[in-house]
């Protein structure tokens, strides 16, 4: 049994990664999320943008402290793995797991259904067939 599996977590493939992140949740296996950021860097003006810049606002965070946030949440503690070699970039990164306030069921929810609405994929080869 393995003890991590690295799998694409972002507002716009957390639908479809649910089921996996609750077995592997299920079998103790922790997630380690990959392109968390996904959502506002390769896929900017989608459905999620106006749900990620209104909770960022009201958790005094930036959007990306708010998407690491939540995919830690969603992921039952989950490590997030980043690319990010700016000082400046990686402080706020470790803020936003050690001192950010956690976000609500509400905020949550919110960011679910808005990357419902739309269907992106970094990795496209472990779509199903």
């Amino acid at each position: 049994m393995p003890s991590v599996n690295q799998i694409e977590v972002h507002p716009y493939v957390y639908e479809k990664a649910k089921p996996i992140i609750e077995w592997c949740h299920n079998k103790g296996i922790m997630i380690a999320c990959c392109t968390t950021l996904a959502s506002i860097v390769r896929f900017p003006s989608g459905p999620l943008d106006s749900v990620v810049k209104s909770i960022a606002e009201e958790l005094n965070a930036t959007q990306d402290q708010m998407l690491m946030k939540w995919a830690h949440q969603v992921t039952y503690g989950g490590i997030i793995v980043t690319t990010s070699c700016k000082k400046d970039r990686l402080k706020g990164q470790i803020l936003a797991l050690t001192e950010m306030k956690e976000l609500s069921d509400e905020q949550i929810k919110a960011i679910a259904d808005a990357g419902r609405e739309a269907h992106q994929r970094v990795y496209e080869h472990y779509m199903d067939d």
